[in-house]
């Protein structure tokens, strides 16, 4: 999936350390939803309170996308522990 990218190291030290949707690449076909592993991807209308700052982060990948690069999925510590997406959840509500 292209349209994940995440902030090239050093190029972008106000960034969170997350992964982004390129709205530019994103052609809602909805195949990110199931396979990201924080369960942080919502359609627009279902965005929670707690992460709507985050549409804008994302805007920000179509304005700079040269501080961008899509992730190598077999690098160290490209996915999260299940400890991590639990807390995830539960700081956002998300009962699973």
């Amino acid at each position: 999936m292209s349209c994940i990218v995440k902030p090239v190291p050093d190029a972008a030290a106000d960034l969170p350390n997350q992964l982004f949707i390129d709205p530019d690449g994103c052609i809602d076909c909805g195949a990110c939803e199931p396979e990201c592993p924080w369960e942080a991807i919502f359609e627009d209308e279902h965005v929670p309170p707690e992460l709507l700052d985050d549409i804008a982060l994302n805007a920000r990948v179509v304005k700079q996308r040269a501080l961008f690069a899509v992730p190598d999925e077999d690098a160290a510590g490209s996915r999260p522990t299940p400890e991590q997406v639990s807390e995830n959840r539960r700081r956002w509500g998300v009962v699973i």
